[in-house]
């Protein structure tokens, strides 16, 4: 009789270990999702979770390493880019500036001239976004207050719009956020400039509600506004510096977002709201920073 209770003790013991053991060299093999079988034991449960809570984090640091060297290398290729298309480009503009001076009544040749000009710019204005994400630097982190950080980004706008109706719903009872002042003001200018643009495309009473919640790790920015939406719902590409979710957009103002947003530790999220009257972004950010 205690033969087979020792043998059906060790079963019980010796099954859970080995299914640990399997999961862990699935995990150094590179399978990050694998699922452990429930057991009865508690020990075991506090085992597995503990197990479990150590693959998400290996999971989540490899993916925001990944990230990192994306965003590292997209630098490099924008800062060359800028610098390539920068040089022929002022000789162009230079030249057409004296053909423009010496056209004064053939009108078919202003026009094409004028055709020219305009794409000049719109390639001026691509070059400065490509120096922009170039020069990106590293994030400046000090005591900040999140809360006086999203309402002077909105008060920016708030004045030059009064046609749009402008709302802030804080439920945040303490604002106090490690964070880079400039950089997350920098987001916040970018998302409701784009908020501002889709609403005047829609050309119909704007208006723009920014929501600010917590819980116990981390705040939650998200700000809805009754434009005309986006194209692709709820695909934002993180790693795609060049998604875009305007017609004519380069995706770089989405890119230096998402860039900042990830090295503050943090996630953003995107999505047509449901009755399709408009968009929303979320921003999650944590209360206390934790280097990558």
């Amino acid at each position: 009789m205690s033969a087979i209770f020792g043998i059906n003790f060790a079963a019980k013991t010796t099954k859970p270990l080995n299914n640990l053991f399997r999961a862990a060299k699935s995990v150094g093999e590179g399978n990050y999702d694998i699922k452990l079988e429930k057991v009865k034991n508690k020990d075991f449960q506090d085992l597995n979770l503990i197990f479990s809570n150590m693959v998400s984090q290996i999971k989540k640091q490899k993916q925001k390493n990944i990230l990192s060297g994306r965003f590292e290398a997209w630098q490099v290729i924008a800062r060359k880019l800028a610098h390539e298309i920068r040089n022929p480009l002022t000789p162009i503009q230079l030249s057409l500036d004296r053909i423009k001076s010496k056209i004064t009544k053939d009108e078919s040749s202003k026009k094409h001239i004028a055709i020219i000009d305009n794409q000049i710019n719109e390639i001026s204005k691509l070059v400065n976004e490509f120096s922009d994400f170039a020069r990106m630097p590293k994030p400046s982190f000090e005591n900040n207050n999140l809360t006086e950080i999203i309402t002077n980004s909105l008060d920016t706008y708030r004045l030059n719009y009064e046609k749009i109706k402008f709302i802030i719903n804080n439920s945040i009872l303490n604002s106090d956020i490690y964070c880079d002042k400039s950089q997350i003001s920098r987001v916040m200018l970018n998302i409701y400039k784009n908020s501002i643009e889709s609403i005047e495309e829609k050309n119909s009473p704007g208006e723009i509600i920014t929501n600010l919640s917590e819980d116990k790790k981390y705040f939650f920015i998200t700000v809805f506004d009754n434009g005309i939406g986006f194209k692709d719902s709820g695909n934002y590409k993180m790693d795609d510096p060049y998604f875009t979710t305007k017609k004519n957009g380069s995706g770089l103002g989405l890119s230096i977002v998402s860039k900042i947003i990830h090295e503050h530790n943090g996630q953003i999220f995107y999505d047509n709201k449901n009755d399709k009257s408009g968009a929303f972004v979320t921003i999650t950010l944590p209360k206390l920073y934790e280097k990558n």
